[in-house]
């Protein structure tokens, strides 16, 4: 995303044509400082439950009805309670188009788009599974979204996904969802000059100098850190090597004690989310991917070119997300 309004305000700031904003929950998180100075930062934040309440009930009273029963005596998502100062943004500035990403912010656009009114036009992006991913949603609106992305969705100008899988996995008909082929390996390298070459290659060093395997992604189950940690307990069993997973989530307590049953604390590091993972990557001896799923290659465009071999599974993922050849192992669970 983060690309893409590069990109845009590029050609926007070029031509003069037009201005591009940021719209935000909340404005925190270490990206926040990458974006370009010449792109609008719009802080919505987020309203009262009791406002957010009465914009959900002037939806369609067929999505209306189904709402209490999955959000009432619960925490609304924030993307939810963002819904009436979205609503105002898109009366206020009259955006002539928006993108999103993710099914809780694709929905909140659409539902803001019905409710203002305006011709602002919609494009919305899943980058994940979504027949996978939504079902292992522990509350009671995750396992409502596939019903509301079948009724929403057509209502969007434009859908794209990440893969020819994510694209048959999105429970909207497949006409209606293209694919996105496109490589940002470029914009990467250049947003990240530092990424490649043959002075990142060197081995990241801990304390001494065994090779180093790197993973990046948040702690969740999607991820199957815990696969990676046996792995490498097994590795460590014949030769010396350390494990460094970059990314925070509610996973860490589990991943933390794994480590330590599997007696190889000592060997992982995880130091949490890091500002530029890629000076890690291009030192590592390895970049693996132990996702159980992954909705299509947008790791390998972010990771590999600064990586100087990497590992992955043959998880359940886009048919498109297909790694780069000659640099690395596709291997069965």
């Amino acid at each position: 995303m983060l690309s893409l309004v590069r990109g845009l305000a590029r050609c926007g700031t070029y031509r003069g044509t037009y201005r591009v904003d940021v719209v935000l929950g909340a404005r925190k998180g270490p990206l926040v400082a990458d974006v370009p100075p010449d792109v609008r930062v719009v802080e919505l934040g987020t309203a009262s439950s009791a406002l957010a309440w009465t914009s959900l009930l002037r939806l369609p009273w067929t999505t209306a009805r189904r709402l209490p029963a999955a959000l009432l005596g619960r925490k609304l998502p924030s993307a939810l309670r963002c819904l009436p100062r979205l609503v105002r943004y898109l009366q206020d500035e009259r955006p002539d188009a928006v993108f999103t990403t993710l099914p809780y912010n694709n929905i909140a656009l659409l539902w803001a788009a019905a409710l203002a009114g305006t011709p602002t036009r919609t494009v919305v992006r899943e980058a994940n599974m979504p027949s996978i991913d939504i079902p292992r949603g522990a509350r009671a609106f995750d396992r409502l979204l596939p019903d509301l992305m079948r009724a929403w969705y057509p209502a969007a100008h434009g859908i794209a996904a990440v893969s020819e899988g994510v694209a048959r996995s999105c429970p909207v008909h497949r006409n209606g969802c293209a694919a996105d082929h496109g490589d940002s390996q470029s914009a990467r390298s250049a947003a990240h000059p530092g990424a490649g070459g043959r002075t990142a290659r060197r081995r990241l060093v801990f304390s001494g100098a065994p090779p180093v395997i790197v993973a990046a992604g948040r702690l969740a189950p999607q991820k199957d850190y815990p696969m990676l940690l046996r792995a490498v307990a097994r590795l460590a069993a014949g030769r010396q090597v350390r494990l460094l997973i970059l990314g925070e989530g509610s996973e860490r307590p589990a991943l933390e004690h794994l480590a330590e049953s599997l007696g190889i604390n000592e060997q992982v590091r995880m130091p949490g989310a890091v500002d530029n993972p890629f000076k890690f990557v291009g030192r590592a001896a390895v970049f693996a991917l132990s996702s159980a799923w992954e909705g299509g290659r947008t790791c390998w465009r972010k990771r590999w070119p600064a990586a100087a071999r990497w590992s992955a599974p043959r998880a359940r993922a886009g048919r498109t997300s297909c790694s780069p050849a000659g640099r690395g192992d596709v291997w069965c669970r």
